[in-house]
């Protein structure tokens, strides 16, 4: 299974957001986050959810957006809180081409 973070050149501003309910890892609250995902097909800038299927570009490798193998991938996203305003990172889980979920991502820090 590949870990993909955002290091492709992408042009800044295109990314797909993951709406979710989730509990802020610096504050404890649950809450519906958005979290930008710059992985994967961004060019439509999709919203998408979990349970959805995740966009790839076609015939391209995962460095710039295709499929990964099977369709498995740990991406990286980021969001903030809405409740305390702070920034986390976060692991967004696709197996089979499925967003099956997120966890906070303690590796990274959030964006200043």
């Amino acid at each position: 299974m590949r870990t993909l973070g955002m290091t492709w050149k992408e042009p800044m501003g295109s990314h797909n957001i993951l709406k979710t309910d989730a509990v802020c890892p610096r504050c404890g609250v649950c809450c519906t986050m958005e979290c930008e995902l710059r992985f994967g097909d961004t060019r439509g800038m999709k919203t998408v959810l979990i349970g959805d299927q995740y966009p790839w570009v076609p015939l391209k490798d995962v460095q710039r957006g295709g499929r990964p193998e099977h369709g498995d991938l740990d991406g990286e996203g980021y969001a903030v809180c809405p409740r305390c305003g702070r920034m986390f990172s976060v692991k967004v889980l696709i197996r089979r081409d499925i967003i099956v979920g997120i966890a906070p991502d303690p590796d990274r820090s959030g964006y200043v």
